[in-house]
């Protein structure tokens, strides 16, 4: 309610106040209760305020005969519960939110106060919805629910005070109500009305109260079921209920020890804890807040006071009185005195101490000596002396929680803890469980005894740091730290330590530490302690550890993290307490040797780390490398920082750079599979160790020379090695090698990974004898190398161009796989050199097949045959099983088909005799080849065609009921002969074309491994799952694929592992031996891949941008005088970013940035770029073309345009070159040209041309520099340079390439270019603004010249003509499809924002401009080439096209045609309905049209005639456009700006035209007004209403130049847009807004036949 309504409901309370302050008859007041009973009755919307009313009213008028009329004869308590839920409920459905104290309180009070203190009752259904109205489900929100449990515990208490005895709503609330009650709608409020309802309980039921907690079942179920923060607020309210002041047993210690047993027994009881999840830790939670607000009642005065006297009944000798004072460490108590006999022995009274104290450990003092109690067990107090000792001091040991052991150990405990502790063995077992329970039975178990379990770990002399700190077990770990803490304080407080178990528990903590299993410092605040040494003392005491520690961490690399993590920490402290610099000198020398001689096993780090490559460069670090690294670097910041000077470190960081970074090769008699490979974070913390070595300029100056090194030593191949990355280039070990593809290769490439992976024969071919290195055996030697490779390399994929070349392969040339299969065997068998190795090769997958034939006169026929590959009938089948079925069930020769028996005599020596044909399987290989016979032949069409039928085959197969021996001796059993699926080569697409990939299954296999297949396709080579199977190769609708060739395996020989290697620690396909030369080939090539891959990786990067922004600091800003040094750090970093920063964008910026800072302080430097420039063109190339990253590309673009620009600026002399005539005729420099730096960029750039077709992402970046060096600031030399070295040409060339005409040259690019098409994949529009710059500053009207001599003659600022062949390829025609081919290639490509409207600046209609200006006669060609783009068929895109247009009616000399175009644009306009951008196109056309100005042509050329010409035609499509309103839109406002803006009303002329373009407007929209919807109308009306407005000022003005304007069908269309007006079924939805703007009064009827003519 807002703050109005609650002011109104303040007055009606005044109001009410008054009128019973005044008095009321009774039949008044009855008449008023009866009004609004009816009211609430009848739900009327004065229903709340009536029942306001009764309650104000039973408030002021509380008399029995009220009542009795209100209860009795109204039912008013009903009515008003009635009411309440239904105004709960619709304020809860509503959108405003109610007040709660100003509206629903006073409510709520109301009613509460009729059902609790008037007892009032309503029926049990209306009773149930009311509760849940005020705190259950259907309660406004937590916040009502809040204020009613609150009211709820008010009225109780109140029923309390006036001990009112049982109240039945009261007991149903508690007893019914709230167990009802979802647990998850509590609030805090909650408690409250328990603990009124506990008051009640205790009031009206004392006795039962007496034997147990009141209302304990509700608390229980709430506290197990409620969110957490309300079980944690009911928990405490709980044991308030077990030990609170008002709990009426605390008189009594035993009644309530005996419940707080009670209370511990049901939170354990393990038949109590299978419930919830939540029910365990809500049960703990109890425990822990019993047992912590138990503990502190059972201080010392309390248990000796609860002991009564202080005498014994040791009574043994002669009473003797001994003063007792007890200390806990806490507290101190009052000295008391026991009496006890002399005779009674030292060790029964210290059992009797430990009974009066509670004490399970402590220690006995006599004046301030030490008694040891043991030792004295046995000798009486008299023999002891103990009774003539004095007072006795009890002292508590600081471990006072000391081990539950049982029985003997319950002496002394409270009775809380002594019950938990009697379920330690469960208590424990809680510490493995999930965080929530272990957590909370951590926190119950840390201030207790130690638990049994857990002790005997600990004094188990076998204990490891595994049970110490259990991995993974956060809190039993601190609880077992806890344990072994309080051990270790035990025996240090005993008099007589056991040294044993004291050296155990350290060395448990060296261990942990040395493990590095302990990642988190785990402190126990309570046992801190004060340190009182100095801090030179601890830095004194940690460095005599570190350095007598660090040298056995070479001994256990594992156990060095721990250490070497700290000791950066110590040294800062030992450099800051005390002049140790000779220590930490003599430190960093020893770690330094430590470091070099450092051996770690490169090849377990590298296969563990690669397994897969990600991983490699990302975990696996050497811990002592990494170590080590980060302090030799602390002692380097130390002794830097604190002794302000460095020791002579230029040797070490050579040693570090050439054995850890970059160490020599490994020469190939000593490849043993060891490289020095090392980790992405290891090398990173080398990187930075030798930058901080390297402080000098000498260091610096070694170091350059070093990266130099390793660079060059590399060996790049800028063509292959461009811009791969590990992702790309490098295979994990548990993954296979691709193979690339050539072309068409596929079939070969997926029938080469089916072979490879069949072990047996891949043993065999690198086994096989090829001694003879001669000719014959070169394609055996091939596939020995491409095997080994796909075996060892760790490239991705391999490439097979060098194996495809001798196998004669044409690699565009697609062939059948299975034709290849056989041609191949056949060619590795002709070179194996002996027959036996050929027969045993074939060995591996031939087999026999037996054909029978049975004639009737008994002459058997029985012919035997060998496969490869067994052929299957996939037609008409649908199964593997029919197939073979087919192949083997036979047929009967009968009729015109009857078998010619040869041994039988006849007429002609044969008789035709009937018989019985079959084949079946004589012998099976163990690789046995099926080929699905899948392409079929047309003889009627004379095609070969695809059967692409459903073929499913099993994963499984039972080959021995295909065999002969099944057929002949039918009843013998056939022993099982299985077959498993092993590969399957598929084949994608047509008969004609397509594409082949396998599935192979990886084996042989290690036990208990799964079944891992293979998916190759080409050079990737993934997981596949061999579920999906079916989905893939089955064929049919829904199958991707077909398979077409099956390999399956016998099944006894799968796991045959002979001569098989495995690694089973890091799982790597299985290997066979390779022979050793090829086996050191191979490592060798890994080794140069991997050095280069360090070359590529951001730490390298990284490091070579740190070298470069060092050189500032090195040299102090003084340049060298050679720039010798300068050169080679600019080199190497500009290198740096062609092999890498194709993917490290971030190095590339601050590389740049780098060499930016370096060029700006020493701008000798810019001379430097600028020779790199000319002596790396192919680098230049890589970073402009073909990077992938535009911002590399787009940056260093930007870069090198600024070197230039700054180069000029800073007056670089001969910067042009003397003159264009010493650049010869083929575009390059001449021998005795001085080296200009502009012309060496133009020579680079140029360089770069042939690379342009190679793809298409570099142009914008290419062109842009060019456009950038052909800017006004090179001009006007640069555009005679450019076309010395024919870059106009070339880009011209470029444009038309496409065209049919001769290339002058650049054979090669047009060859690429046509091969590719990939010119419409490329962006033109930097290449056409490029164009454009040059075309500007040349004569395209002036005569060609034949040569660039002629054009010399020419001066710097004149515009130069163009050459011959410029102008052939700028002006050449193709009437296929388009005439003007180079414009139209410009329109076309030229790609610009949808949204940009500033069409003068748009490049191609500028090129236009400039081609017509320079030779009017272009106009017409430029005419044709726009009609046939545009509609001869019309293109897709019409948008560039209607841009030139503009331009060309802005140029054209001739207005016919201009008038014939604009008339096909009309025409296009009326038949467009496509998508909204296509309207908007046509609108934005002629929005341009009309600021159109062409002064070639006569007046009729005015921007105002362009426009309106056929105005008709093209804007009532527009404006009734389907697809768009706002096209719509648009249209009217241009219309209305065509026919109402002053800028057509300059002259009579214009004036006629836009009153002849109204009339033929208004004329077209009331033609075609009847077919248009209701929903597009809107714009036309507008623009008809505009027409008629501009008509009928026409006709009503006045003058001899309105005679001129006037027509005589005015009238009549003024007429009849009226009445198209008034008969639009939108009429009534326009008038209101077009009254004022448009005249529709008067009379117009006469003139509606007129119109009609």
């Amino acid at each position: 309610m807002n703050s109005d309504g609650r002011s109104l409901l303040g007055l009606i309370h005044k109001e009410l106040s008054q009128i019973t302050q005044l008095g009321i008859s009774d039949s008044d007041r009855y008449k008023i209760y009866e009004d609004c009973a009816e009211q609430i009755h009848e739900r009327t919307p004065y229903a709340a305020g009536s029942a306001q009313a009764v309650l104000h009213c039973l408030e002021a008028w509380d008399s029995p005969t009220d009542q009795e009329f209100l209860f009795e004869k109204l039912d008013m308590m009903r009515l008003l519960t009635e009411e309440y839920c239904l105004f709960v409920d619709h304020h809860r459905a509503g959108e405003r939110s109610l007040s709660l104290p100003g509206t629903l309180r006073p409510r709520l009070d109301g009613l509460l106060r009729l059902l609790f203190e008037k007892q009032k009752s309503v029926p049990p259904e209306i009773e149930n919805a009311l509760w849940q109205r005020l705190v259950g489900r259907y309660s406004l929100n937590s916040d009502a629910r809040e204020m009613a449990w609150s009211l709820l515990a008010t009225y109780m208490e109140e029923h309390v005070l006036r001990q009112g005895g049982v109240h039945e709503l009261i007991d149903r609330c508690l007893n019914v109500h709230l167990r009802d009650t979802d647990p998850m709608l509590f609030t805090l409020g909650v408690r409250a009305f328990l603990e009124a309802g506990i008051r009640y309980s205790i009031q009206v039921r004392p006795a039962v109260a007496k034997s147990e907690i009141p209302l304990l079942r509700q608390q229980w179920h709430i506290i197990m079921t409620a969110p957490d923060d309300i079980a944690k607020v009911l928990i405490t309210g709980l044991i308030d209920c077990y030990i609170g002041t008002d709990c009426p047993w605390n008189a009594d210690a035993s009644v309530a020890e005996a419940a707080h047993v009670a209370l511990v027994k049901q939170c354990l009881d393990p038949s109590n804890l299978t419930g919830s999840d939540l029910e365990p830790v809500r049960k703990l939670q109890i425990l822990h807040e019993l047992s912590t607000r138990v503990k502190p009642l059972h201080n010392v005065d309390q248990v000796l006071g609860r002991s009564g006297s202080p005498s014994f009944e040791l009574a043994n000798g002669n009473p003797v009185q001994i003063p007792l004072q007890v200390h806990d460490g806490g507290q101190q108590s009052r000295c008391i005195i026991v009496q006890v006999g002399d005779l009674v022995t030292a060790g029964e009274l210290s059992k009797h101490i430990a009974k009066l104290t509670d004490f399970v450990d402590y220690q006995v003092y006599a004046h301030g000596q030490l008694l040891d109690m043991q030792q004295l067990s046995n000798k009486t107090i008299r023999a002891s002396g103990i009774g003539n000792k004095g007072a006795l001091l009890i002292r508590k040991l600081h471990n006072q929680n000391t081990t539950w052991t049982g029985a003997s150990a319950r002496v002394g405990r409270p009775a809380v803890e002594r019950e938990i502790l009697e379920h330690a063995d469960m208590l424990y077992e809680f510490l493995d469980a999930d965080d929530a329970l272990s957590d909370v039975a951590f926190r119950l178990l840390h201030n207790m005894p130690t638990l049994a379990p857990a002790q005997r770990l600990v004094d188990r002399e076998s204990m490891s740091t595994t049970d110490l700190l259990p991995k993974g077990k956060f809190y039993k770990t601190l609880y077992m730290l806890d344990v072994l803490q309080r051990s270790l304080d035990e025996q240090l407080q005993r008099a007589v330590a056991d040294e044993a178990l004291i050296l155990q528990g350290v060395q448990l903590l060296v261990q942990a530490l040395m493990d590095g299993n302990s990642t988190k410092e785990i402190l126990n605040p309570a046992s801190k302690q004060r340190n009182v040494l100095s801090q030179e003392e601890v830095a004194s005491f940690y460095w005599k550890i570190l350095l007598a520690v660090l040298p056995s961490i070479f001994e256990r690399p594992q156990c060095s993290e721990p250490l070497l993590s700290i000791a950066p920490e110590i040294v800062i402290i030992r450099s800051t307490s005390g002049s140790f610099e000779e220590d930490i000198e003599m430190a960093f020398k020893t770690w330094s040797s430590g470091l070099l001689e450092h051996q770690f096993d490169v090849v377990r780090r590298f296969s563990s780390d690669l397994g897969v490559v990600a991983d490699y460069f990302q975990f696996g670090a050497d811990s002592i490398i990494v170590g080590l690294a980060k302090l030799l670097r602390t002692c380097l910041r130390c002794m830097k920082s604190e002794y302000k000077r460095l020791p002579r470190t230029g040797n070490l960081m050579v040693e570090i750079f050439s054995k850890i970074l970059f160490p020599p090769p490994i020469p190939s008699e000593e490849q043993t599979g060891k490289f020095l490979i090392l980790e992405h974070r290891t090398r990173s913390e080398v990187y930075d160790l030798v930058m901080d070595l390297c402080g000098d300029p000498q260091s610096y100056r070694l170091l350059v020379q070093l990266a130099t090194q390793a660079f060059q030593s590399a060996n790049f191949d800028k063509e292959e090695d461009y811009s791969q990355n590990t992702e790309i280039s490098l295979r994990g070990l548990r993954d296979h090698v691709g193979l690339f593809n050539l072309g068409a290769t596929c079939y070969q490439n997926s029938l080469l990974q089916q072979l490879f992976m069949n072990t047996r024969f891949r043993k065999f071919i690198l086994e096989a004898d090829v001694s003879n290195g001669n000719a014959r055996q070169a394609q055996l030697v091939e596939t020995q190398v491409l095997f080994a490779n796909m075996q060892n390399t760790y490239c991705k994929a391999y490439d097979t161009w060098s194996f495809a070349t001798r196998d004669g392969t044409q690699v565009n040339v697609q062939e059948d796989a299975d034709e290849y299969f056989e041609a191949l065997i056949g060619r590795w068998e002709s070179q194996l050199g002996t027959t036996e190795a050929g027969q045993a090769m074939r060995s591996i997958f031939t087999g026999k097949l037996r054909h029978q034939t049975r004639p009737d006169c008994g002459h058997i026929s029985d012919v035997l045959e060998t496969f490869m590959t067994l052929p299957i009938a996939v037609k008409g089948k649908t199964t593997l099983e029919e197939g073979f079925q087919a192949l083997v069930k036979g047929e009967v020769m009968e009729g015109g088909n009857e078998y010619k028996c040869e041994k039988c005599d006849g007429p002609n020596g044969q008789y035709q005799k009937r018989a019985f044909k079959r084949t079946c399987l004589e012998e099976v290989p163990d690789h046995l080849v099926l080929n699905l016979k899948r392409f079929d032949f047309d003889m009627t069409q004379n095609i070969r065609f695809k059967i692409n039928d459903t073929f499913e085959f099993p994963r499984k197969i039972d080959m021995s009921a295909y065999r002969i021996e099944q057929f002949l001796e039918p009843k013998v059993p056939t022993p099982e002969d299985c077959f498993e699926l092993v590969g399957v080569l598929v084949h994608l697409g047509s008969a004609e074309n397509g594409h082949y990939y396998s599935f192979i299954r990886q084996r042989p296999y290690l036990e208990g491994e799964e079944d891992k297949w293979i998916n190759f396709n080409d050079d990737r080579a993934e997981t596949f799952d061999p579920k999906r199977l079916a989905k893939e190769c089955f064929g049919g609708s829904f199958s991707k694929g077909t398979a077409y060739m099956l390999f399956y395996q016998r099944s006894s020989t799968i796991n045959n592992s002979d001569g098989v290697l495995f690694d089973p620690v890091f799982g790597t396909p299985p290997k066979v031996a390779l022979p050793a030369p090829l086996e050191s080939q191979i490592m060798q090539s890994n080794e140069q891949l991997l050095r280069k891959d360090f070359l590529r990786q951001p730490n390298h990067a990284q490091f070579v941008r740190k070298l470069l922004a060092k050189y500032t600091y090195v040299s102090k800003g003084v340049c060298s005088e050679d720039l010798q040094i300068e050169k080679q750090v600019m080199y190497l970093a500009l290198q740096q970013l062609d092999v890498a920063t194709s993917f490290l964008e971030d190095e590339f910026e601050g590389t740049m940035k780098a060499l930016k800072n370096l060029m700006v302080a020493q701008p000798k430097c810019l001379r430097l770029y600028v020779e790199w420039i000319g002596e790396n063109q192919w680098t230049v190339c890589n970073l402009l073309l073909r990077c992938a990253s535009w911002k590399v590309r787009d940056g260093f673009a930007a870069f090198t345009s600024w070197s230039v620009e700054r180069l000029k600026d800073n007056g670089e002399p001969n910067f042009y070159g003397n003159n264009v005539s010493e650049v010869s005729e083929d575009g390059t420099l001449g021998l005795d040209q001085p080296n200009s730096a502009y012309l060496v960029v133009l020579n680079s750039l140029h360089a770069c041309w042939m690379r342009l077709c190679d793809n298409g992402m570099g142009w914008d970046s290419y062109f842009g520099l060019l456009c950038s060096l052909a800017g006004p600031k090179f001009q006007p030399e640069a555009t005679g340079l450019f076309l010395v070295w024919e870059f106009l040409a070339d880009c011209l060339e470029l444009l038309t390439i496409d065209s049919g005409a001769d290339s002058r040259r650049n054979h090669k690019l047009v060859w690429r270019a046509m091969r590719s098409k990939t010119m419409m994949k490329f962006q033109h529009n930097r290449l056409i603004e490029f164009v454009y710059i040059l075309l500007q500053h040349v004569d395209l009207g002036s005569p060609p010249l034949d040569s660039h001599a002629e054009r010399e003659q020419y001066s710097a600022t004149e515009k130069l003509p163009l050459l011959v062949f410029e102008r052939e390829r700028l002006f050449i025609w193709d009437e296929d499809p388009v005439g003007f081919r180079c414009l139209w290639k410009i329109i076309h490509h030229y790609r610009d924002d949808l949204q940009e409207r500033n069409w003068k600046e748009w490049l191609p209609g500028k090129i236009l401009d400039l081609i017509i200006e320079a030779d009017p006669g272009f106009a017409t060609s430029v005419f044709h080439m726009l009609d046939t783009a545009m509609f001869n068929p019309p293109p897709r895109n019409l948008r560039p096209y209607l841009k030139a247009t503009i331009h060309f009616c802005q140029s054209s000399p001739s207005i016919d045609e201009v008038k014939r175009l604009l008339a096909r644009v009309a025409k296009a306009a009326v038949q467009v309905d496509g998508t909204e951008q296509d309207g908007i196109v046509f609108l934005q056309f002629y929005q341009n049209l009309k600021e159109v100005e062409n002064s070639r042509c006569d007046d009729e050329s005015k921007a105002c005639w362009l426009v309106f010409q056929s105005i008709e035609h093209w804007a009532v499509p527009l404006l009734e456009y389907k697809k768009s309103e706002s096209v719509r839109n648009e249209a009217l406002t241009l219309v209305k700006d065509l026919f109402s803006s002053s800028r057509y009303a300059s002259d009579p002329e214009t004036l006629q035209i836009r009153a002849w373009a109204a009339r033929s407007l208004a004329s077209a929209i009331i033609k075609g007004f009847r077919n248009v919807t209701r929903s597009n109308s809107e714009a036309l009306i507008y623009a008809m209403l505009e027409c008629q407005s501009l008509l009928v000022s026409i006709v009503e003005a006045t003058g001899p130049e309105a005679e001129g304007l006037r027509a005589t069908q005015d009238q009549a269309i003024i007429a009849r847009c009226r009445q198209s007006f008034e008969d639009s079924t939108t009429k009534d939805d326009f008038f209101a807004e077009t009254s004022d703007e448009y005249e529709t009064d008067g009379p117009w009827e006469d003139d509606l036949d007129a119109a009609d003519e």
